[in-house]
């Protein structure tokens, strides 16, 4: 017994010089013990913000806003080609996850989240519109909106002259049975359901990362649009904003034709920064449930 304690020490003193010799784990990440949806959904939850906000020690970049570094083109009826420049994208730091799971079984996790997007930059457009021909530029911005119908809530409207310190006098009351008001909730948010196949590799000093596999999403680029851009018409903002109202009025393909690869470049951006984190934070670091040898691949 007393020959297995010379290597008993050396064992701890090298898990000792590890756990030294790792990254400190940010205090905003809470790791989870158990596979519960509501584990991991408030730990993304709680995770989100300080991720977007960069973890510069981690090689983790602010990804609010992000910077697009290509230029998105579309074109609209009646031949009008409008292409979009020097784009960035504000609003990753408003993403709220509705819902995050895991599927251990297909080493799968699940992302249902809401974000609230706005796009700056610059824009150009040429083509014919109405009876003007435009070969313009300027500054745009795009807002992409979700809304609801608008529906009409009855309300029992009390009108009294007296306190209600007691049961009042029906006679003293102004009873409205009829009133009603009209209430119409917008929403500017894109619902996206990101599927994220991952796996845990084991590297040359023994410590298990995640690593993403691959990853596909779904999303809802919105029901409604804003087009706000300037210098239109030049020199005539009546024109300018006649022209804008027309542009307005295919809110929805323009939602579709810039959303795509704009939330495409932003998807994969954002995984590239989580593969980050990833390999920075060992998987014993960022999660405490406990697996077989076997979840662990070699890299």
């Amino acid at each position: 017994m007393t020959n297995s304690w010379p290597v008993l020490i050396v064992y701890l003193f090298v898990c000792l010089q590890c756990s030294l010799q790792l990254l400190p784990l940010p205090d905003f990440i809470h790791p989870c013990s158990e596979l519960s949806d509501e584990c991991f959904t408030q730990a993304t939850l709680d995770a989100l913000p300080g991720i977007v906000k960069g973890i510069p020690e981690a090689n983790v970049p602010t990804l609010d806003p992000l910077y697009l570094d290509k230029n998105i083109s579309m074109k609209l009826p009646g031949n009008v080609k409008m292409t979009f420049h020097n784009g960035k994208l504000i609003g990753l730091g408003t993403c709220v996850p509705l819902k995050v799971s895991s599927r251990r079984e297909t080493r799968k996790f699940i992302f249902d989240i809401r974000c609230n997007f706005t796009i700056k930059g610059h824009y150009s457009i040429q083509g014919r519109i109405l009876l003007f021909n435009l070969d313009t530029d300027g500054d745009a911005k795009i807002k992409i909106y979700i809304t609801t119908t608008t529906y009409t809530k009855p309300e029992l409207i009390f009108k009294t002259t007296q306190p209600f310190t007691m049961l009042p006098d029906v006679r003293l009351l102004n009873i409205d049975f009829l009133h009603k008001r009209s209430y119409h909730k917008v929403m500017g948010n894109q619902r996206i359901r990101l599927e994220v196949l991952e796996k845990v590799v084991l590297n040359e000093k023994g410590e298990g990362h995640y690593k993403i596999n691959s990853y596909k999403y779904k999303a809802d680029y919105g029901t409604d649009l804003k087009l706000n851009l300037t210098n239109l018409f030049r020199g005539s903002p009546e024109i300018s904003a006649n022209i804008l109202a027309v542009l307005n009025q295919n809110s929805q393909l323009v939602a579709q034709e810039f959303g795509a690869p704009i939330l495409e470049y932003a998807i994969d951006y954002a995984m590239n920064v989580t593969q980050r984190f990833f390999s920075a934070y060992t998987y014993q670091q960022i999660s405490h449930i406990d697996v077989t040898e076997e979840f662990f691949e070699k890299e």
